[in-house]
């Protein structure tokens, strides 16, 4: 069994979408409660976690945030790489979300 976008390519990938030019290299802010990137419904954070892989210091630009369900916010605790500063927040895509 195959797991979706195992033989496609990612979204961030250059070529898909030129990421390293328009979102990392694009991204500009002073404030240090910047966000960098939502991942909103998003599982276990497999793009966080691929992202975090291919582009190393990431998460100096902004932070990284999870937005999900409570129950997939609790599994997730312990499955970043140490020293990742990821922001989990619990929300619902029928509620105001707490990150925008």
């Amino acid at each position: 069994m195959r797991l979706y976008g195992s033989e496609h390519s990612k979204w961030y990938e250059p070529s898909f979408y030129p990421s390293n030019k328009n979102l990392i290299d694009g991204f500009a802010s002073d404030r240090k409660d910047a966000v960098f990137l939502i991942d909103i419904a998003g599982d276990i954070g497999h793009d966080i976690m691929e992202l975090d892989k291919k582009f190393l210091g990431l998460q100096k630009k902004g932070r990284l945030v999870l937005q999900d369900l409570p129950a997939v916010i609790k599994g997730v605790k312990g499955s970043f790489r140490k020293g990742l500063r990821l922001w989990l927040t619990v929300s619902s895509r029928y509620s105001r979300l707490p990150v925008r």
